[in-house]
Parts: structure tokens; sequence; C-alpha cells
């Protein structure tokens, strides 16, 4: 075990140095994957809250034009240094986008909405930027309503089903959620999960070395995994998601996607 691994932690940007389970790894494919469901070749896309970067060549290949932002220089540098990218990068706050009015077939925020401090500005102003009637705005979240949920310390907040549909229906006409990962298939893994969650705890509190609580971690926490350098198709992912009731919250998925078209002109 090589002394200079981390894992990968909430509130940090997902890098492919960070250890995390198979099913992160499934996870982190889905959320691509769906995302590029709602843009073609011929469209302009904004990759908001982009992170390292780590899906932004398989982005920039699916369409015309692809600008990727985050509010934090030090991911956007991060993808220089790698070489993730060559499509533009903006340092971009999420509450106040540097774009003009009507320009984007899609807006993608893929895991980030709940770190956001205002969600509904937020959604405001991925509104203004996208084109009227054909413009599509996708995110993706943890499902707070599903049993022993454990959230981040890092969000700001999380939000059920019937929260986004309230949100979201003022701005926009067309709006559907989608469950991934079913909680009966899973059960047992996410109570696993919150077992291992407590000992990283127990364990980051205990004084003992940096390498040697990783390597505790690695081997009593299933972080037997690593996330992938980039996005390729044919990937595990899971099984297909299943669309859901705007009007009702969820306990069976762990995972939301929102696809919201059509904006209100």
């Amino acid at each position: 075990m090589p002394a200079d691994f981390k894992f990968l932690k909430y509130g940090e940007a997902e890098s492919p140095s960070g250890f995390c389970t198979f099913t992160d790894v499934e996870m982190f494919n889905r959320r691509h994957y769906e995302a590029a469901k709602v843009i073609n070749y011929d469209s302009k896309v904004l990759d908001l809250a982009c992170g390292q970067g780590i899906g932004i060549e398989y982005f920039s290949n699916k369409c015309a034009e692809l600008v990727a932002a985050d509010a934090k220089i030090d991911n956007l540098r991060d993808v220089v240094i790698k070489g993730r990218s060559t499509s533009d990068l903006v340092s971009a706050d999420a509450n106040s986008l540097p774009f003009k009015d009507n320009y984007y077939d899609a807006v993608l925020i893929l895991e980030a909405v709940y770190y956001f401090p205002d969600i509904s500005k937020c959604i405001e102003e991925s509104a203004r930027v996208l084109k009227p009637n054909k413009g599509t705005l996708f995110f993706c979240l943890p499902n707070k309503d599903i049993p022993a949920f454990r959230g981040s310390e890092y969000a700001h907040s999380y939000y059920s089903i019937t929260e986004i549909s309230e949100l979201l229906s003022s701005v926009f006409y067309d709006v559907r959620a989608y469950g991934g990962f079913p909680v009966s298939v899973v059960s047992q893994k996410t109570h696993f999960r919150a077992i291992r969650k407590i000992i990283a705890v127990v364990l980051n509190n205990l004084p003992l070395g940096t390498v040697l609580k990783n390597y505790l971690k690695f081997k009593f926490m299933g972080y037997s995994h690593n996330l992938p350098y980039k996005v390729m198709d044919g990937q595990p992912c899971g099984d297909e998601l299943e669309e859901l009731p705007m009007t009702k919250n969820n306990e069976a998925y762990q995972v939301i996607y929102i696809v919201a078209k059509e904006k209100h002109i």
C-alpha cells in the first residue's frame, strides 16, 4: 500500500487517487451516463461544479461545445496540471454565473447541489443561461429519505423529491425524477457503510499515524477500489433507473436523478 494514498472524502472534489467502494464506482459511472443522455453532438453544455474534471473529456466528446466551471481555483488548476481538458475552464459561483442568457442546451451538476448555500438561486441562474423550450437542467443527489441516511458534514442542505419539485416547478414546465440503486438490493451494504463511517470517525480520533489510519480503513472498511481516471462507456453502473412520481418522497432508492426541461419564458 503506497504511503501517499488517500480516501475519498465528502466535500472534496472526486479524485482518482481516492479509495472507495465498488458501489461508489458504479454510482460514479451511472451519473455520468445519465447526464450524457440529455446532450447530443450539437449541444452547448455547461458542466457546473466540475471539480477536478474527471468527466470533462467524456462530455466534450459527446457535444459541440463544453464549458467546465467550478468555484474552487485549485480544482481548475488540477484539471490543467493533469491535462484533463481542452475545453474552456471558468471560475464561477453557481449563484452568479458569468454567462449570457439563453445560451446553453444543457447544464449538468453532478453530486454538488447540496453543497450550494442557495439552491434556489442556482436553479434560477441555470435556467437563465439555458435556451428557452429546449434547454435541460440535469443534477443528481443522495436521497435523504432512505433509512439510515447519513449526509456529508460539508453539505449545506439535502432535498427530497417534493422539495425539488417545489423548487423547480416555478422555473420549468417538465420536471422528472428517477431513482437509482435500490435500497432493497443494497440495504445490507448501506448498513455496513453506515457502520464503516462510524469506524472511520473512531479511527480518525485515535492517536495513530496517518499512514496507519489509512491502512486500517483500507483493510477493514471495504475501500478497495479507485475511482476511474476517466469516464468510459460500458463500465459497471448498477441497474437502469426507474421514473418516480414528483408528488411524494421515496425511500426505495439511494440516488435521485433530476431532469428539468422547458423553462418558463
